[in-house]
């Protein structure tokens, strides 16, 4: 486990179980978290199917998007994988964001913005989703609790059939249980896993500068959370769906 020593304080930590080309889970605290707790949490899956954890801290208690628009938090999720991306070899072609409770939300909102760079999207429990674009298709895996009296599970359910009808690959699962984080990391071979060795679209990649405006309403202004990470290789197009689509939920995770 590596601190990337990008700040002071809060800071963002990697996991890498061994030397070779490996997958890698860009994964997302809830509000109060911290990238410790996050490794601690998903150490022994990351061993067992052989992935990279990086999990940053959220500047603040939560991520910025909950409270004020996308703005320092994206800054330095970018410098996090610029840095990775740099010292690791990174297997592009799996490459997921994933979080719990707020950090699910994020993950949402940042893997639809920047689908051409993620290959997976996955949100244990979240509240809402708020893209400032969409681009890519990547696959997204999306579980509740029906219990969960924080954020309700209504919110989830009409986000899937929005992404859905929409035409992302998403597959839901609903579970008995509050709001807590599903174990889903495990091996399963049905159709649809979100699991980090399946086969997504080949892609290729660029270290390129993504700017301009979001096309939608979907932002709440601020710096567009467009990451400008990427691994070296050329360039793809990519398929723009309005962010008005997805703007869901109650704008607000607790």
């Amino acid at each position: 486990m590596f601190p990337l020593g990008l700040a002071t304080g809060r800071d963002a930590l990697l996991y890498v179980p061994r030397a070779e080309r490996l997958p890698l889970v860009l994964m997302l605290h809830g509000a109060g978290g911290n990238a410790e707790r996050v490794i601690q949490n998903y150490r022994s899956r990351a061993d067992e199917f052989g992935f990279m954890i990086l999990a940053p801290d959220s500047r603040g208690v939560t991520w910025d998007l909950v409270h004020t628009g996308y703005g320092p938090d994206v800054r330095f999720i970018d410098g996090a994988l610029a840095h990775v991306f740099n010292r690791y070899d990174v297997d592009p072609h799996h490459l997921a964001i994933a979080g719990f409770s707020d950090g699910a939300s994020y993950a949402l909102s940042l893997g639809i913005t920047n689908g051409d760079l993620f290959s997976h999207v996955i949100a244990f429990s979240p509240g809402f989703a708020s893209p400032a674009s969409q681009h890519g298709a990547p696959r997204m895996f999306i579980s509740h609790g029906s219990e969960d009296t924080v954020l309700p599970i209504q919110n989830t359910k009409r986000m899937v059939s929005r992404l859905q009808s929409a035409g992302y690959d998403v597959r839901f699962e609903e579970f008995r249980g509050p709001h807590r984080r599903r174990r889903t990391l495990q091996r399963r071979r049905s159709p649809g896993s979100p699991r980090l060795r399946a086969n997504p679209p080949a892609r290729a990649w660029s270290r390129r500068r993504r700017g301009g405006r979001a096309s939608g309403s979907g932002s709440r202004g601020g710096p567009q959370p467009r990451l400008i990470s990427g691994v070296t290789g050329k360039p793809v197009g990519c398929h723009t769906r309005r962010a008005d689509q997805f703007q869901i939920g109650s704008g607000h995770a607790v």
